[in-house]
């Protein structure tokens, strides 16, 4: 999913999620069952829409996909091998595409539309998790919350960002 996502980054991920919650554009994990592991790529194609590809188009039921500004466009789409265009995409299935599909990466091209059973989750959060270091002087009084501090707090109560498991600790 690079550039949007850079190998090594920590991704939070909804697991509570149903067919109606995902839209065009979201970015799901799945489970790959042709390479046997989760991957991560966008949903380009909805239940029930016909998908076409052009060099640098995706095309959905007749009509170019518009892009939005922040999502980068397709560019080198076509492939020989795996799916053939224009694809009817299933009830309870999603059209998934890498952001960049030059690189042939295991996308729906390869492996078909992907059924909602194998869709693990939708992507809330992805970049670096930060953690205070013990020796940082916290601003403010003691006892009080900074804004950072409330800002993240915000964020794991609406579980936009998740904390690592730890091992388990004797």
């Amino acid at each position: 999913m690079e550039p949007t996502i850079k190998k090594g980054t920590v991704l939070s991920y909804d697991t509570n999620i149903t067919e109606s919650s995902l839209q065009r554009f979201d970015v799901v994990i799945y489970y790959n069952s042709r390479i046997k592991k989760l991957e991560c790529h966008r949903i380009v194609g909805l239940p029930n829409e016909s998908v076409a590809l052009g060099a640098n188009l995706a095309i959905i039921n007749t009509k170019p996909l518009v892009y939005p500004n922040e999502i980068p466009p397709p560019n080198g789409l076509l492939s020989s091998d795996g799916v053939k265009f224009p694809c009817s995409v299933p009830e309870h299935s999603f059209f998934l595409l890498a952001d960049r599909p030059m690189t042939m990466a295991p996308d729906s091209r390869i492996v078909g539309p992907v059924s909602m059973r194998d869709i693990k989750g939708k992507v809330l959060y992805q970049g670096p998790l930060t953690f205070p270091s013990p020796f940082d002087i916290p601003e403010g009084k003691p006892g009080e919350i900074t804004a950072d501090e409330q800002r993240l707090l915000d964020e794991l109560e609406k579980g936009e960002k998740s904390i690592p498991e730890t091992k388990k600790q004797r």
